[in-house]
């Protein structure tokens, strides 16, 4: 087998379907090989190079991609292929951006291969917190500042964690990630770890709800509904008057 027969294979077997979450939000579910195809659709359109398992990305931009893709499936038709999948991935995707509140939609990485808990994980960190994010914010998730994420007591175990190495040098975009990761109950890729973890990874979000609450109203906090039932208790508290966490 060939280097163009693999590639072929890979965009015949793309597979995808519009799911609805917990709290009503449409996001497209796709198997590793749609994912693969996003990837490479967004870098053609401009982005930056990225490797994901979920992804919450502006309409605009996601526009641009679809119509990379449908070159793919003309392409593919002239060389006797078949483009079904694509095409199915291309409509999921277009009906997602039409429908889309806020300006920005999400995409979900469901293969088989993967936990049906590491898929509510992740669709709750992309469509349960970063889609807020971007409509309380018009379109920047980075609501909070970098003098907070510096101040906040917990920073340096998260600049220092499996995860927020990544994002130290953007503090406001490590911010957004660290409460995305706490909210859909991955604190521990945070370095929320060992004895009391939990609660300090409440208390972690009980600040940052708390920042919230007073730069954006309570009403933006109460957008947080799709998040892991044990975090539900910090946004409680900020909600009915009780935010202070230390």
């Amino acid at each position: 087998m060939n280097k163009r027969q693999t590639h072929v294979e890979i965009l015949e077997s793309v597979r995808s379907k519009i799911m609805t979450t917990p709290v009503g939000e449409l996001v497209v579910w796709g198997n590793r090989q749609a994912t693969v195809t996003l990837e490479k659709a967004l870098v053609w359109a401009g982005a930056e190079p990225a490797n994901f398992y979920g992804l919450t990305e502006m309409v605009k931009f996601l526009n641009k991609a679809i119509p990379i893709i449908d070159n793919v499936v003309q392409q593919m038709a002239l060389a006797g292929a078949d483009g079904q999948g694509l095409i199915d991935f291309i409509n999921n995707l277009s009906d997602l951006t039409a429908s889309a509140v806020g300006g920005a939609a999400c995409y979900i990485d469901a293969d088989d291969t993967r936990s049906d808990a590491d898929v509510r994980e992740v669709e709750m960190h992309e469509a349960g917190i970063h889609l807020v994010h971007i409509r309380i914010g018009r379109g920047n998730l980075e609501l909070l500042s970098a003098a907070w994420m510096r101040a906040d007591l917990d920073f340096h175990q998260i600049a220092r964690s499996e995860v927020g190495r990544v994002y130290v040098k953007n503090l406001k975009r490590l911010a957004a990630e660290a409460i995305a990761y706490v909210l859909s109950g991955a604190h521990a890729k945070m370095g929320f770890k060992g004895p009391g973890a939990l609660n300090r990874a409440q208390r972690f979000a009980g600040r940052y709800m708390g920042e919230v609450a007073d730069l954006y109203g309570i009403n933006a906090v109460k957008q947080f509904r799709d998040i892991t039932p044990k975090m539900m208790e910090p946004i409680e508290r900020v909600i009915y008057g009780n935010k202070t966490q230390r």
